[in-house]
């Protein structure tokens, strides 16, 4: 389990994302450079996901970050696939955004609920 200072995380993960975005966009003009961009990208917010494991969270929440690390391994897989010049690459991009979406969104947050008088 990797445990990363709270500025860090959110430096990387954000920095994941651009990278992987960057990386889709590129596609058409530079692809090689789009492959690494994904590739590095996705293996940046696998970092993220696993610096996320705790344990102590309920098996909802544990189940979310797999979601998002398995997302972030097709990320890994397109970029691969956009480096061997192949057109599936869309496919594994696309099951990727929809895994880390889905388990960023639906995750719980915490509320601060209002004192009671």
């Amino acid at each position: 389990m990797i445990k990363l200072p709270k500025r860090t995380f959110n430096i990387l993960f954000y920095l994941s994302l651009l990278l992987i975005i960057v990386g889709a966009s590129l596609y058409l003009y530079q692809r090689v450079v789009a492959g690494y961009l994904m590739t590095v990208g996705g293996a940046m917010l696998a970092i993220c996901f696993v610096a996320m494991v705790d344990k102590s969270r309920p098996p909802r929440v544990r189940r979310l970050n797999r979601m998002g690390f398995f997302g972030s391994l097709a990320y890994i897989c397109a970029g691969g696939l956009v480096l061997s010049l192949s057109n599936a690459w869309i496919l594994l991009f696309t099951v990727g955004t929809i895994l880390v979406i889905y388990s960023l969104l639906v995750r719980p947050t915490k509320r601060k609920r209002p004192k009671s008088h």
